[in-house]
């Protein structure tokens, strides 16, 4: 970082400061460190700019701009100043930034709103959520397992680790094999592809069907596709 850089962000504003706190308010202290102050960029003439809080990650650039005080409007917005910040900002857009911008005022008075809005503006920036903020809020309860379903679990661990990767779970009828087999799925994580022979057994499996990785498509297969000729095509749909 430059000289200059960091006098700026070690002046930086109250406005600003506020902003950072309302930012951990939504996303917490672990994601404002990403947040990185006066951020040093170029504009489309190649002249040296500052975003106030700017938030790199894998895939997007966002820029935050606390428009007030000292560093932005000493006395009153000028037909040129307001016009280099224009400048600033379309220069950012043309480098593929998403730019965000409030006054200072906004940030001291309208928290709220600025909350609000920074929640609807980053609600797709992988690196500041999980996926359980994409879903539905869920009432329920713990479905504890029993020790034959614990035993299962902890056989295809063992197997799994023993570099195996093929296993078939043999359970009387009403044991409880699909809650293994769901429970097994959940602590690999990823995606899992269910199949079963039967439409009970699809409803039975309700938890896999909350589970956002599951249920990107059903196939239903007419049971005549099985009792045809070995030469008919099996349906898809």
């Amino acid at each position: 970082m430059s000289q200059e850089a960091s006098d700026r962000a070690a002046t930086s504003s109250t406005p600003e400061d506020l902003f950072a706190e309302l930012f951990t308010q939504i996303f917490g202290l672990e994601k404002t460190l990403l947040l990185i102050p006066q951020y040093p960029v170029k504009d489309i003439y190649e002249g040296s700019r500052f975003v106030d809080y700017a938030l790199r990650t894998r895939d997007q650039r966002v820029a935050f701009e606390i428009d007030g005080l000292t560093w932005h409007v000493p006395d009153a917005t000028s037909v040129s100043k307001y016009e280099d910040d224009l400048l600033k900002q379309i220069s950012l857009v043309h480098s593929g930034w998403r730019v965000f911008r409030w006054t200072d005022r906004q940030i001291a008075h309208e928290s709220e709103r600025v909350k609000e809005q920074l929640a609807l503006f980053l609600e797709r920036v992988a690196e500041l959520v999980s996926f359980d903020d994409f879903l539905p809020r869920q009432r329920g309860e713990i479905v504890e397992l029993r020790a034959h379903q614990d035993d299962a679990l902890l056989a295809l661990k063992t197997m799994r680790e023993a570099g195996k990767t093929i296993a078939l779970l043999d359970h009387a009828t009403g044991a409880g094999k699909t809650v293994t087999a769901i429970s097994d799925a959940r602590r690999l994580g990823g995606r899992t592809l269910w199949l079963v022979h039967t439409r009970n057994l699809t409803n039975t499996a309700g938890y896999m069907k909350r589970n956002p990785t599951t249920w990107s498509a059903r196939f239903k297969v007419s049971p005549t596709a099985w009792t045809s000729s070995p030469r008919r095509s099996l349906p898809t749909s």
